[in-house]
């Protein structure tokens, strides 16, 4: 099948030709805009792939340009797609007695559009490269695996694994430079208006979470004045550790290197996620708390910690497909357990099989297949408490994804 050749646009409403724009854009197909008098222009240099008409704004000089495309047997077999609000039936009908081979609402244009130009060009949509950022560690790769490794089907998309410690993916995505990436619940507080949150690919400690350790045996009421070795500012530890602790002392240290950190006396104490959660004692540390353990007893909530987001530019479609391609990953690995273990243990720095298994059994749970009810609240919870506690600069409603 051919690849799509331009797209006419007929719009006046600029919201609408800013949302195609974006959209077509991303799917790597080229638009032409136009208004009612310079239709007949556009049609007679070159017949496009498809006509796109916002019947409730388009003239009568539109119209006339519409039935001598229809007449012509050059574009007669151009396909015309017109939208408009569901409730002009006059514009609805009208459309149809033009020939409009389909007649759709708004907000189809604003979630199908993609899926529409498919269906009526019968072209095989250009593969489009997306950036998808996720954690060295264990729980993220196993997620992961399938669309990293051409498991899976990924409807034409190429991805592009981007893998950085979640501070640095964080700070990425504060300037828009990643497509789909992780990121923690605390960053999301200042990514909201660019991103959406993906119902699935969460993490969530339900009962348990980063720990505060110790090179010698301390107790949570000796922490002011101590120093903390955290794994960065915007991670979703950092911000338990000041709903937990209030205001307190903190280096930031790369999260592999705090318990080298703290074993050599660099930091009092140290702020533990990833696989550190579970080999500390082996090294020689002490938990003086578990901040997973400590927000259960204080909401009988889960600790949500990461979340996959994407950017919202992409379009409706995109972010839903993203969402899709997600869920069917995690399902795939959870399938395949042995073999995506296989491939998570590369990112295990070490650890061994029976520790990761268990690691990726802590992260890769119901709340990664789909945030639910629960997930939910526990996000907007933790979001919430921390900006009452004047530690994030707005309060903020999650936005999700909807499959």
């Amino acid at each position: 099948m051919t690849a799509v050749r331009t797209v006419v646009a007929v719009t006046s409403d600029l919201t609408f030709r800013s949302r195609i724009e974006v959209t077509l854009r991303n799917a790597g197909i080229p638009v032409l805009f136009v208004n009612g008098a310079g239709l007949s222009a556009a049609l007679r240099d070159s017949p496009p792939s498809l006509l796109l008409v916002d019947y409730s704004g388009l003239d009568d000089t539109g119209w006339e340009a519409i039935g001598a495309m229809k007449r012509s047997k050059l574009s007669s077999r151009v396909p015309l797609v017109a939208y408009g609000p569901h409730m002009d039936l006059q514009g609805r009908d009208r459309a149809k007695g033009a020939g409009a081979d389909e007649v759709v609402a708004n907000s189809q244009i604003a979630a199908q559009l993609v899926e529409i130009i498919h269906r009526h060009t019968g072209a095989r949509l250009p593969p489009t490269t997306l950036r998808l950022g996720h954690s060295p560690d264990p729980d993220d790769a196993f997620m992961f695996y399938p669309l990293a490794c051409g498991k899976m089907d990924t409807q034409g998309i190429r991805f592009q694994q981007v893998l950085h410690d979640i501070e640095t993916l964080n700070r990425m995505a504060l300037d828009g430079d990643i497509e789909i990436t992780a990121a923690s619940v605390h960053a999301y507080a200042h990514l909201h208006r660019r991103y959406a949150i993906l119902p699935c690919g969460g993490s969530f400690g339900d009962g348990y979470g980063p720990l505060l350790v110790s090179r010698r045996p301390m107790a949570a009421e000796d922490l002011p004045g101590k120093l903390i070795a955290v794994p960065g500012t915007l991670t979703s530890a950092y911000l338990a550790l000041r709903l937990f602790a209030g205001e307190v002392r903190t280096t930031v240290v790369p999260f592999d290197q705090i318990p080298d950190f703290v074993l050599q006396g660099k930091a009092d104490l140290g702020l533990l996620i990833h696989e550190g959660q579970l080999t500390y004692s082996t090294a020689g540390l002490h938990k003086v708390a578990d901040l997973g353990e400590w927000w259960k007893a204080e909401t009988s909530l889960p600790l949500p910690l990461g979340v996959n987001v994407v950017r919202k530019d992409l379009g409706e479609e995109r972010c839903r497909q993203m969402a899709h391609l997600l869920r069917d990953a995690i399902e795939h690995s959870l399938s395949h357990r042995e073999e995506a273990l296989t491939y998570a243990m590369q990112f295990g720095r070490g650890l061994e099989r029976k520790l990761a298994d268990r690691f990726v059994g802590m992260y890769v749970n119901d709340f990664t297949r789909d945030a639910g009810s629960s997930g939910r609240r526990a996000i907007a919870e933790f979001l919430d408490r921390g900006h009452r506690a004047g530690l994030l600069p707005e309060k903020v409603a999650p936005e999700f994804v909807e499959l």
